[in-house]
């Protein structure tokens, strides 16, 4: 289920792909999903968002969740945020990825004008698995700041 959400500096932001929310329906997790081949360059995006979320407290845990054929996580770009890392936001995020992070500048209308200035991520789990002959890996990080 999309879930929307609006973040100081980033308007017109779309939804996040699934919310788990408690009792009183305030969000407990937010989670931004992958799923193909070569895909995971899409994440660029998502870590930032995910990011800027956990810092204005829109939810007090948010993570990354991807599944690509085994091949696309031997160091595809982007993939390094599966693992447990401190990133600079410029240094390790936005100048090394500026082709990926400007294919979404233009794609669509909204973009951050603020974001965290340290992204820590913390692998949580890693899942081998066979589609269609196939060996595959799902994985998911954990966001923080």
């Amino acid at each position: 289920m999309n879930f929307r959400i609006k973040l100081d500096a980033w308007d017109g932001l779309g939804p996040v792909d699934v919310a788990m929310c408690g009792e009183d329906s305030q969000p407990i997790a937010f989670f931004e999903l992958k799923c193909g081949s070569r895909t995971l360059f899409n994440g660029v995006w998502d870590v930032a968002k995910m990011a800027r979320a956990v810092q204005l407290r829109q939810t007090p845990q948010a993570f990354l969740v991807a599944a690509a054929p085994e091949s696309d996580w031997s160091g595809a770009p982007r993939s390094e945020f599966f693992r447990t890392g401190v990133w600079t936001t410029w240094t390790d995020l936005l100048e090394p990825h500026r082709k990926s992070w400007d294919f979404w500048r233009k794609d669509v209308k909204t973009r951050p004008l603020v974001l965290p200035r340290i992204i820590h991520t913390a692998a949580v789990a890693r899942a081998p698995f066979a589609l269609e002959g196939s060996d595959w890996e799902l994985r998911c990080a954990r966001i923080a700041n």
